[in-house]
């Protein structure tokens, strides 16, 4: 266990990453120096670290700095490193703080750790829950855990810190019954907007209809203009054949008179 511990501890403060101040400002990377991470987890309660199934959630966890403190407080007061390890949960925004954190915390080593992103998690742990806001997994293979780690990578400030579960809440009674009085109230809408889909659509199909009869109505007049014309045409074409005829006639008996005069035959 000294072992353990010392790997958890003894570690140069905010070592592993190399930050410059740009970064160092945007992100606000000013991890708790140990003496005072200690002596604020001394504030706490010692169930937290007596009781083997109490957990502890650090929301901007860096490298680690209270949760080790806090496997090795759990350790000391009898659980094994395995169920203390079960009992930390972290996330931080920056993925190498993660990874740095997971190497102290899973006592393993960078070819150890396997990050994942959204795809990649759902072909290895297809039920995980991805939530808001989480932007990485690792998966670690060691000889005292393989799996995925509590350790997350994803924005604090919207991830909902299911860490994989996810459950509907419990419903008080007063909450059903606003519930059923809000589905009430949108079923009404509902009816009122079906009752107003339907009148349309019956104004509609009487406006369908009286076009079918407008346009039934212009079709017969067209034919009716059509036949009219094609008698006219056809009486037209009479009067001009007789005419031709009759004239046809007059050259006739013209020629005949012309003939008769002079003794043509």
């Amino acid at each position: 266990m000294l072992t353990m511990i010392n790997h958890l501890r003894n570690r140069d403060y905010m070592s592993g990453v190399e930050r410059d101040r740009s970064r160092v400002k945007a992100t606000g990377e000013v991890f708790t120096p140990t003496p005072l991470v200690q002596e604020m987890l001394d504030e706490l309660p010692p169930e937290v670290f007596t009781d083997p199934a109490k957990t502890f959630l650090e929301p901007s966890c860096g490298d680690g700095q209270f949760l080790s403190e806090v496997v090795i407080r759990k350790m000391e007061n009898g659980s094994t490193y395995e169920q203390a390890l079960s009992t930390v949960y972290g996330i931080d925004l920056m993925e190498d703080n993660c990874l740095e954190c997971i190497k102290r915390l899973y006592m393993c080593a960078s070819e150890d750790i396997t990050p994942l992103n959204q795809e990649e998690a759902k072909l290895l742990v297809p039920d995980y829950y991805w939530a808001q806001g989480l932007l990485k997994l690792f998966y670690v293979t060691t000889p005292h855990y393989t799996g995925i780690t509590n350790i997350v990578c994803g924005d604090g400030l919207i991830y909902d810190y299911s860490f994989g579960t996810y459950t509907e809440p419990v419903k008080t009674p007063e909450q059903l019954v606003k519930e059923v009085k809000q589905l009430k109230a949108e079923l009404k809408k509902m009816e009122i907007a079906l009752k107003k889909s339907d009148a349309a659509l019956k104004k509609s199909e009487r406006e369908r209809l009286k076009l079918i009869k407008a346009q039934e109505k212009v079709k017969k007049e067209f034919e009716q203009q059509r036949i009219k014309l094609e008698l006219e045409m056809a009486a037209e074409e009479k009067r001009r054949l007789k005419a031709e005829s009759k004239k046809k006639n007059v050259v006739h008996k013209w020629i005949d008179e012309v003939n008769d005069l002079f003794g043509f035959k």
